[in-house]
Parts: C-alpha cells; structure tokens; sequence
C-alpha cells in the first residue's frame, strides 16, 4: 500500500490523470459526493485537453464510497438481499417480540438497525457484542439483536451484501485501488475493500490533503498521521506536487501558522463579521455574493454551516429576493406539499396515541390535510381556526364525522343576533360540508388501504396509487386539473419502482404505513451512511451556476474561490454530531478497535479523536479556498461565545489572546478586524403605542352601546367589528368557557325569573338564593345551552364554574342594599333603544339586553349581556385605563347621554385610527388584522345582523 499526500487538491487531480494515461484501470473512491464530482469533473479536463490532439475519448468514473457501495450491491452481488427498509420492519417485529408494546425501543430502531448492521456484517463475536458495555438496557439491546438474528437468519441485509460481493468479485477490469481524499474514519467496510485488492495482489494507494514541514508538525494534521499510520508506515509517505507555492496571502499561509507558534499577517483573503441576528447574517452573506461574485462563478462559492440543512431554506428565500438561482436540496418528497394527505391516512392508523381505537386524529392532522389543498380547501383553514375548539380532543375520523354533522345541524338552528360572537357565525356552511366530505373520503380511504393482509411493498403501493387515481379523477371533474396530482403520483409511484425487484418481503398494512411515512419525511436512508443530503443537490444541479450550501466536512479537498464559514460560534465549531443511543464514544472506540485497524483505547480518546477531526476539517476549510475566506457570526456581545477557532485565528496574527472572548471581540473591532454590522430590524411586532393615519371608520344605521364605547378603548378593534363582522367571534379556549358561562348565565336568571314572581325581599333572598339553588339553576340552563357549545369536558366545567359566578354576582347586585328591598321578577327581556341625529340621518343605539324587576313598585332593569363583547377585559382592572373606561362606560349605559354618544361618533368618522398594543390585545380577533396594517380605504360596509 502506498500513501500520497498533499495540501492541494490539484496535485491529487494531476497524479491520478497521469496515472490514468499511463494506462492504469483505476477503482476511485472518494469519502463524499461532492469530491466526486469534483474530481469527475477536473480529472476528465485534463484528460480531454491531454487527448485531444490523438482524437481518443475517455472518461474516468469516479464513486464516492456511498455510490460504490450501491453499484457493487447492484451489480455484482449474487444473492438477493432485503432493503433497509424491509430490514428496519423485521427489526421492529424483533423488538415486538421482546420488548411488546414498548414504544421507546422502537423509536430508537433506525440507531439499533446500524449497530446491528455492523455487528452482522463484519462477523463481530455475540460474547464481545456483549462486552460492549454494562449498562443495564444493553442486555435488552442483545437479546433483540438475537431475535433479530433469528428473525433474519434467510435474508441479508444491505451491508452483509456488501461484503459477500466483495469477497465473490474479482476486480479484473481494474489494477489499483484509490482511496481519494480523508476517510476518517474507516469502517469494516472499507477495510473490505483494503483486504480485497491486498488479496489479489492490487495496488492500494491512499491519497490525502495533508502537510509535512520536517520536525514542525501542523497540529491539525495529527489526525491523518493517527490514522493513516495503522495502513501505510509514516515513513513510507510520499509527496506530491510543487512544494514552493505562494504564501503571498493569509488563506495561503494557513497551512504553517494557524495552530503552530508562527505568526502571520491578515490582509483581504479573510473577512471577519459580527451580527445582531441570524437573519442579518444570512441577508449579508447573500448581498456580498452578489455584489463580489461574477454570476458566472456562483459556483465557486461555498456556504458552510454545521445546520446546513435548516439553514438552507432560509438562504434559499433570500437568494430569490436577490434573483440568485439556487439549488433546494431537501428531498423532493419533502417538498411537495400534497403528500401530507398521504402521509396522514396512514399514521392516522398508526398512531401510538389511537390506544384501542382503530384511528387517531386531532386538529394538526385536519389543518396539514387542508394546507396539503387536495380538496381546493387551503382557504378555508382561517375559518378552521375558528372553530377547531370544537373538535379539540375528539381521537378519532368517527368522532369528527359525528361532530361535523352536529356542527352542520346547530349552524341551521342557531340564531345569530342572540349568539353574535358565536365561533359558527365566521364559517360558511359550504365551509363545513367541505370538512365533513374529506373526513368521510379520508375514512373510506383508511378502509381500502388497511382491509388486506400481509403483501409486499409494491402491492402496498399499487393501492396506494388507485387511491390518487380515484381522487384525480374526482377532483378532475369539478374543476381544472391541476398538477400536484401528478407530482404526487409520480413521487409515490417512484417510491414503488425502487423495491420492484428487491422488496420481496410480505408486511401488513400498518408496516407499510411505517415505512412510507419514513420514506416521504425523509426520516430512512436507503444507505447505512447518508453522505449528507448535499448529495441530492449535487445530483440535479449537474454543476449548475449556484452557490453550494453545505457542511464542514464535504469541502475537504474541494476546491472553491470563496468560502463562507457561517454561524461561527462556540456551539458549532468545532462541531460534534450526538451520540445515537445506545452507542456512545465508549462504545464506538471498541467497535473500531474490534472491526478496523484503528485501536481506539477509550472513550475519552474517541472524543479527542473526534475534536482533531474537526480541528483538521476546519483547517482544510482554508485549503479549499482559492481567494477569500468570509467568517460570520450573530448574537450581540452579551451572550455572544464565538468560536474558539477564532481565538486561534486572533493568535496567528500576535494578537493576545489573555483576555475573555468579549473582550478579544472588543478589540478585534477597534483594530477594524471585526465588522460589527448593525441597522437591520428583522421583522417583528413590537409592542407599545402607534399612530397610523387611516381614514376614519364609519357609524351604520344600527349599532350597540357596548360597540361604540369600544370605540374609546381601542379605534382599531372597533373598525374591524363593524368592517369585519363574521370574524368578531370568540375561539380561543378562554374566551369560549367565558362566553359560554355568560349565555348559561343569562339562561339560568330567565329560569329564575319564571319561577320567583313573587315578591322577594332582601332580608329573605338570602335564604332563597343560596349557592346549591344557584348551581341547580345553572345546571338546568346547561341542558339547553350545551347543544350550542358543543366543546370537551375541561371548558364545560370552566363554563359552569364561571355561570354561578355571574348569576350569584347579578343575584347579589340586585338584592344588594342598605334597607329592605321588595323584588318581583318578570319574564320581561327588553332592549332598549336610543334615536341619536347624526350625520343628517338618525343612528339607532341599542342598549344592553336587560331584564325588567319591579323593585319597591318600580320598574328596573338589569343587564345580562352588556360584558359580552368586552370578554377579553374580563370585567378586572388590568390597569387603570381599563378601570376608567368601565366607569365612564357604567355612567354613558345609566344615564343614557346622548351628546356623549354623537360626540363619540363624530370622532369615529373624523379622527385618524390610533394603534396602542396593550396585554388586551391577547385575546382580540383582530389582532393579526392589526399587526398587517392593513389599508382601510375599501368598502366598510357591513351587513351585520343587530
């Protein structure tokens, strides 16, 4: 074996097209696809330019290991073998067995799969399988593995596959093998390989980004010497290329200062910035790419962060705000919005939460399938939002189907000038035979999937698909066909082809839901090692011209003029990816002491291991870099801990480094080094008062006392109540048990009423109105009102609760007196109205709904609905603002003061709209109207029922 190494990446591109055209058949394999790609690309100009003149072709295949995994699987194994996935539902089946219905071991199968992956496939003894560790979960993890064995004893898996065609193929077509680029670590895998090609007499050769300056030893490079050592001698090592290239720059320079004791200059290959947000950053980063970078060489950027794969749809939307094409790299399954119906009819089924049900559903589910606009139903979510409180806590399709129905009966019944603030009063009754429909096509659809027993994957699908068909064509027939159905089908349809001829294993309709769920979340990998998702990017872009956002480890002996180290704080660099439980760094050192030539002795060597890695990864960021080296950060300087790189950074230019990480920030600004970019407000509502000039509301012909006084507390909450009626409705939990205990009160004093027309004196009302007569009363109103509030046991009790306490309250308000009054209830409900002249025309006020006692011989009335529209209040002083506006409002209802009334009027129609944000705006329904500023110029006009 030999080893070649090399800090440049163009040496290594060089010696293997000379290898190439001396005739070597080289087997090239790179530890990432995105090496792959490069050399792929590079290595065959050369050879292009090399041969042109003798008008010979040839191109040069390269394979990242992941790649070359699959293609030898494919290709030349001899025996069938189960996929991933079938192997993950035999794996679920062994912890069934021993384990049953302990969810937590299942949902740690995907970790179990790969130990046990690599346990069976590199032949690792069951006694030292055991010795693993002594933890006392380890011994269940055992005797799964043996049911798993057991369970798996006729089929291979994957990675058993693997080795078997390893050892059957002869590798004629091919006289060396190159391992190309830094594999830390090797696996048993590639050990496979190594002990092949030794075995038939092959050239093995190790190719490595790596820098020897005779006795000063880059600290970085450590890692590759620990490693490679155990394959090739370090003193057989051999360097390739020029040795005197330009250190002209500090990007140059890198390789001999950073880490060492030598000290360099900074110059413009390398920036430094600091923000105050994440958004900030990444709006920064994309400026500058646009700003320095010639389009045509937008790829040759490189975006690096630990969290690619979150960040990534964040720099996505702001590369199309600035019109730079980019690459979305989630899976297309992901992607398509629709799939989340599919989605849903199956976990719906297998959901841990059904219990002993055959179904579980809640509210997330609906609102995913009406954003997934299968049924044109997107638009209706808002009005879903509404009323969703009355389907919170039903767990199943039934309980919706018959809750919808009810929904459908009450919404014929129900009289909306009594229940104004009614949630049904924002919905349209297309809305709820809409809902209704794809609940009771959902449930049918359940039915087909899940009636038939045990087939394979493929006959799973072949339903599947006959479902998608039957809803396109329905969905075709009402309106223009439109082509998510076709996506979707395809997606799922590509899904099936992919296990048509290797998916042989019979599994019932709940493991098939398993393993489609998995598949179209994108949470099973059909390799052991998933090579990033970066891979997919690199697959369809095809070097398109768009910036690569990816992470640390897949630029190594890549090659980009500029390099973007994102997110440069203390938590992701140096970054660690999490143990997978049960395997943690104790574990994992035996397991490559036991499968590899590399003897870890510890965990705690493992970890250090795993530091020099990304300490080495780190320094190749530089080496990937042709011109300019950006490192950027968020957070301000109070909770701000950067990386310590950039301590390391600071010291390789004589800065001391003495000093805390603030204060080095501190003083890397005042040397200009860091640029603290500030002045950008990320988008938010922040709460205190605002003005905004808006042209005045309107007064309608008929209006409420309580809607106009609502005037003086909030002008803007009063515009939308009378410009937006259908959405003044209560829907929160609260405000429903609140507005819910207002109309069973309101119930139980007209009960009251028709039973006490007697004269009722205050010495005696206590003895008549106690608080078991109050409470039978409420439970009586209860019985009529509950068909209209047909919400769960919790807000029914909070319901209940605070009725008795509003009828004991108007009880007490009425009997409350210094001598002894004489009171006799009617059944007289009246609402008084108030003819106020007002803009050449008269405005009719409505007064509360009040109830008529004759108290001492006199005619009084009581309100019972005055606080309805003012539930959010709560009828407390939340501040004194609050508590005067109740009193001026009390004194305005008793005194029914008309000039008052027309004063307040007159300065709804002329004045501006003021916004002022107080802890009342919680519970509005206009909230997110106001937080849009929306443009009020448009027709205010309403026909609200008064």
């Amino acid at each position: 074996m030999k080893l070649l190494y090399t800090p440049f990446t163009e040496d290594a591109n060089e010696e293997i097209a000379k290898r190439i055209l001396k005739g070597k058949r080289i087997l090239h394999i790179t530890p990432t696809l995105i090496l792959e790609r490069y050399r792929f690309r590079k290595i065959n100009e050369i050879l292009d330019y090399t041969l042109r003149q003798n008008e010979k072709k040839m191109v040069h295949k390269v394979y990242s290991f992941d790649n070359w995994k699959r293609v030898l699987i494919d290709n030349k194994c001899s025996q069938k073998y189960l996929t991933r996935i079938e192997i993950l539902v035999i794996l679920k089946r062994a912890i069934q067995n021993v384990a049953p219905q302990q969810l937590e071991w299942e949902s740690v199968a995907s970790n179990l799969l790969d130990l046990f992956s690599t346990f069976r496939s590199s032949g690792m003894e069951f006694y030292k399988i055991q010795s693993l560790s002594e933890d006392e979960s380890w011994e269940m993890v055992c005797k799964i593995y043996q049911e798993f064995l057991k369970l798996t004893e006729s089929h291979l898996e994957p990675d058993t596959c693997f080795i078997r065609g390893v050892k059957e193929y002869s590798f004629k077509e091919y006289d060396e093998l190159v391992f190309d680029g830094p594999f830390l670590f090797f696996s048993h895998l590639h050990e496979s390989m190594i002990n092949r090609f030794q075995e038939l007499g092959k050239k093995i050769t190790f190719i490595v980004p790596y820098y020897d300056e005779g006795e000063k030893i880059q600290p970085a490079f450590n890692i590759i010497r620990k490693v490679y050592s155990n394959y090739v001698p370090f003193s057989q090592w051999e360097a390739i290329g020029f040795s005197n290239r330009s250190r002209s720059t500090y990007v140059e320079e890198v390789p001999h200062i950073l880490f060492t004791d030598n000290v360099g200059f900074l110059d413009h290959s390398i920036e430094f910035y600091q923000f105050s947000c994440l958004e900030q950053e990444i709006m920064h980063v994309v400026k500058q790419i646009q700003n320095q970078v010639v389009k045509k060489e937008l790829r040759e950027v490189a975006i690096v962060s630990p969290q690619s794969r979150r960040l990534r749809p964040f720099f996505n939307e702001v590369f199309e705000q600035y019109r730079i094409e980019y690459e979305t790299t989630e899976n297309k399954v992901k992607q398509l919005l629709p799939l989340d119906l599919i989605k849903i009819l199956y976990q719906s089924r297998i959901d841990w939460r059904k219990f002993e049900e055959d179904s579980y559903f809640d509210t997330i589910f609906f609102k995913r399938i009406l954003q997934s606009n299968w049924y044109n139903s997107n638009q209706s979510i808002p009005s879903f939002e509404k009323i969703e409180l009355f389907y919170d806590a039903l767990p199943t399709i039934d309980d919706w189907i018959d809750q919808s129905l009810k929904l459908i009966q009450l919404y014929e019944q129900i009289d909306f000038s009594k229940y104004r603030y009614h949630p049904l009063k924002s919905v349209k009754r297309e809305n709820l035979e809409l809902w209704l429909f794809i609940l009771m096509e959902l449930k049918s659809f359940q039915d087909e999937l899940f009636s038939h027993g045990e087939v394979t994957f493929s006959e799973h699908g072949n339903k599947l698909l006959d479902v998608i068909h039957k809803l396109k064509q329905r969905f075709s027939q009402s309106q223009n066909e439109d082509p998510f159905f076709e996506k979707t089908r395809n997606v799922i349809k590509e899904q099936i082809e992919r296990f048509n001829d290797t998916a042989l294993l019979p599994i019932t309709a709940e493991e098939f839901a398993e393993v489609l769920i998995g598949l179209l979340s994108s949470d099973i990998s059909l390799s052991q090692q998933e090579n990033d998702e970066i891979e997919v990017q690199i697959k369809r872009s095809k070097r398109k011209n768009i910036p690569m956002i990816t992470s640390l480890h897949n630029i190594a002996f890549a090659e980009y003029r500029f390099v973007y180290l994102t997110q440069f704080t203390q938590e992701n660099y140096p970054s660690f990816s999490p143990d997978s439980w049960p395997c943690n760094s104790e574990m994992e050192a035996k397991i490559l002491s036991e499968t590899t030539r590399l003897k870890v002795n510890s965990g705690l060597e493992m970890e250090k291991l795993k530091a020099d890695c990304a300490r080495y990864y780190f320094l190749l960021a530089f080496l990937a870099a042709k011109d300019k080296v950006v490192i950027t950060f968020s957070g301000n300087s109070t909770n701000i801990y950067p990386s310590p790189y950039l301590m390391e950074i600071a010291r390789s230019v004589g800065i001391d480094l003495d000093r805390k990480p603030v204060d080095l920030l501190n003083r890397l600004k005042e040397e200009g080094i860091l640029k603290l970019v500030s002045g950008y407000d990320a988008p938010s509502y922040q709460s205190g008062e605002k003005t905004v000039e808006l042209t005045g509301s309107i007064v309608p012909g008929e209006i409420l006392l309580n809607e106009i006084a609502l005037y003086r507390l909030c002008p803007k909450r009063y515009h939308y109540t009378i410009s937006k009626p259908e959405q003044n409705v209560f829907a929160s939990a609260f405000q429903i048990g609140f507005y819910y205990g207002r109309k069973i009160s309101q119930k139980a004093i007209s009960l009251i009423a028709e039973d006490y027309k007697v004269e009722t004196t205050s010495n005696n009302a206590k003895s008549r109105f106690t608080d078991s007569v109050i409470r039978n009363y409420v439970r009586q109103a209860m019985h009529t009102e509950r068909e209209y509030f047909p919400v769960r046991k919790e807000i029914e009790i909070q319901a209940q609760f605070l009725a008795e306490i509003f009828t004991k309250n108007l009880i007490d308000h009425i009997f409350n007196s210094r001598w002894n009054k004489r009171v006799v209830f009617t059944t007289d409900f009246i609402r008084e109205e108030l003819e106020i002249p007002f803009d050449h025309r008269d405005v009719k006020v409505h007064m509360p709904l009040g109830l008529k006692l004759l108290v001492d011989g006199r005619p009084n009335v009581y309100y019972l609905d005055d606080y309805e529209l003012f539930l959010s209040i709560l009828e407390k002083n939340l501040d004194p603002e609050v508590d005067a506006f109740f009193k001026w409002y009390i004194q305005v209802r008793q005194k029914r003061n008309s000039k008052e009334i027309g004063m307040l009027m007159n300065d709804i129609v002329t004045q501006p709209i003021t916004i002022k944000e107080t802890k009342l705006c919680i519970y509005c329904p206009f909230v997110q109207n106001c937080r849009g500023y929306e443009e009020e110029n448009k027709d205010n006009g309403s026909g609200r029922t008064v």
